[in-house]
Parts: C-alpha cells; structure tokens; sequence
C-alpha cells in the first residue's frame, strides 16, 4: 500500500506542476505540505511560502525543510492587528462560512501575487486521510449508536446543546432539538463500513466542506489553487486501508520514510519530534508542550503555530477592538435582532481573558455571526 500511494502521489504532484511558472507550496510546519513539496522533481522550479508571525515555529520548521530540498523559501511574516482589516473580507467571500480567525489568508495572498506567484499547492486534508488526525480512541472501542454519537458530539460540536440554551434567545430554543436530530441523521449516514469510517466521512462532509474549503475559496480569489493531495487515485487507495493503519499517522510515517526520508528528520510543528520517533510518543510530546505553554505564561503558546487566535485575541489591541465593536456592543446586530444572549457572550470573553479559558473559535464563530449581519443584513 505505501509503494503504490507513494507512486501515485508522486504521479499526482508533478501532474500538476509540470509545464506551469509562478508555482508554490503552501509549506508550514506540518507533514503534509512536505510531503507535497518532497514529492516534486523539479524543486528549482518552484517557491515555497510560510506565513506566520516572526519567529514562530512553523517558520523555523519550515525552513528546515527547505534548507534540506534546496528549494527557494519566500517568508511572509505579519503582524497580527495587520490582518484586523481583512476580517470583513473573510466573511464576505465565504459567505460567512470561514470565521475571521483565518483573516491572514487575503493578507498572504496578496503578497504572493505580489511575488508573481500563480498557483500553489497545499497539502489539503492529508493528514484526516492518511493520517486519521480526526480520529480518537473513542471512535474505535464504540459498541453501539449511543456511544458513537456521544464521541461524535465530543468532537465536533463547538457549541453543546446546554450551552447553545443560554447562548440563543428564547425565541430559538425551539430549534435546538431539531439541530441536533439533524447532526444524528448525518451521523447515522455517514458511508463507511465501519464506526471510524464514517466518524472521517462525517468529517469530511461538515467540518471539512464548510469550514477548512473555505480557505481554500479565500486563496483561490488571488491564486489559482492546485490539490494534489485528492486525486482521485490517491483517494481510491487511501479508501481501501483499514482506519486502524491510519490512526496515530501508523502508516503516514511509513508513508513519508518511502518518499523522501531526509523529511522526516525534520521536527512535525505539532510535536517538536521527528516523525522518525514512534508515535506512541506523539501525545506525550504534545501534552509536554501544552504544559510548558501554561507554566511560561503563555509566551511560548503565542508562536507556536502561525496564527495562535487564542492568544492574539489577548494580546493585540486592533482585535481587542474588534471585539469591543461587535459581541461587547450593546447595539450589535446580534442582539438588536434578537438572537443571541448577551450575558452569555460577555461571560466567554471575561473567561477567555480573565480565567485563560481558551475560547478563541467560539468567539470567532460569534464575530462572524455579527459581520455576516452587517455585511448582507444590516438594512
């Protein structure tokens, strides 16, 4: 299986790329746009980009790699009460279906056109495919319905029905049963022949199509977008491994050993290990970082990835104003119309920056909600 995946992604990669000038690979700290980048032939012909605040450790990464590949490194570095501005774009070119937590992507495209940069590839949903991030031990030891829509609701809704009642008007709460007699249905429906199948199925039809797609929508207004990573040959033998290989990126690592193994001595951003370390040390890895985050005051959180929300919502004055002109505005349009409960905004801000309650996409979700308003409903 990894022979022939590692045939066809390298098929499927240079398909793409052969022929064309002006092209990129959106490379950060992750495994899947390295393997994107690694699988090319012609690395002379192409420009990796990184985006990320100064000094954060997807650029670090990132540039390991390239250092490694020999390939051209374009770094677009910003500084996040930059990215405020585009918040209104986001939501109006996505319909308000990509939150402003992911603003830097007009920012970065923007910048990418203005370094002649034509198209890009990006490691789009590698590691949900082969690499079962989506995936959790719950998904695997359920033995009836009852659990598996339990560990489905754990892992996917951001809002719980009992905080969805005080979050929504009164005048709403007829709608919360039925919303989630819908996430049932989807659930149940979800292809596969298996519970972590369609645990990814379902992952892919909702949170993948309504929310990760949409930076992609974002990009491809200044960029012309190439994905590799779904070919249809690629997908049909990804199909055909058992979950149980993919879980804890099993079979990814041996994935990425076959394409190109100076890669994989290269720290994953998640973990700060080589991918050459078991997996079984992965977590542990992970949880070690969290930990070091909390005790350093949250100095080390802030440029971990490229765009840490949680923390930029805390520490810079342009989204702190953002978020006092939308959810803390008593004549916001969300409370105006009488939709959701003000009380209740207020108090996720306060624990967010009071208590370190890291809420960050909810009130994404919720500053979206209030520019969607503006932007199409505001008359």
């Amino acid at each position: 299986m990894v022979q022939a995946l590692v045939k066809a992604f390298r098929k499927a990669v240079n398909l793409r790329v052969d022929g064309l000038d002006g092209v990129s690979v959106m490379l950060s700290g992750g495994l899947d746009s390295r393997c994107v980048l690694g699988a090319i032939e012609k690395t002379n012909k192409v420009t990796a980009v990184t985006f990320g605040i100064k000094g954060c450790d997807d650029i670090a990464v990132a540039r390991k790699v390239t250092d490694r590949l020999s390939v051209k490194h374009l770094i677009i570095n910003y500084d996040p009460d930059e990215i405020v501005d585009y918040s209104f774009d986001v939501v109006s070119l996505t319909d308000g279906q990509g939150t402003v937590g992911v603003s830097y992507i007009p920012y970065v495209a923007k910048k990418m056109r203005e370094n002649e940069i034509k198209y890009y590839l990006q490691g789009y949903m590698l590691d949900l495919l082969l690499g079962g991030s989506y995936l959790s031990k719950e998904f695997f030891e359920s033995q009836n319905p009852a659990s598996f829509l339990a560990a489905m609701e754990q892992k996917f809704a951001l809002f719980r029905p009992s905080e969805l009642r005080k979050l929504l008007s009164k005048k709403f709460h007829e709608y919360i049963p039925l919303v989630r007699k819908e996430f049932i249905k989807l659930a149940m429906e979800a292809k596969g022949d298996n519970l972590p199948n369609k645990a990814d199925y379902f992952a892919i039809d909702t949170r993948v199509r309504r929310c990760t797609l949409m930076g992609s929508i974002l990009l491809r207004e200044f960029v012309e977008e190439l994905l590799p990573t779904i070919d249809n040959e690629i997908i049909e033998i990804i199909r055909r491994i058992p979950p149980e290989l993919r879980f804890n990126y099993r079979i990814y690592r041996k994935f990425l050993f076959a394409l190109n193994l100076e890669l994989a001595k290269v720290p994953y951003q998640k973990t700060m290990l080589l991918p050459i370390v078991p997996t079984q040390l992965w977590h542990p890895s992970t949880l070690a970082i969290g930990a070091i985050k909390r005790l350093s005051r949250d100095a080390l959180r802030y440029k971990h990835s490229y765009f840490e929300f949680n923390e930029i919502l805390r520490r810079h004055s342009k989204w702190i104003k953002l978020l006092k002109k939308t959810l803390i505005d008593k004549n916001a349009l969300i409370y105006k119309l009488g939709y959701l409960n003000r009380n209740y905004v207020v108090k996720i801000i306060n624990e967010h920056f009071k208590q370190g309650k890291n809420s960050g996409e909810k009130i994404a979700s919720l500053i979206t909600l209030e520019l969607l308003l503006r932007a199409f409903f505001a008359k």
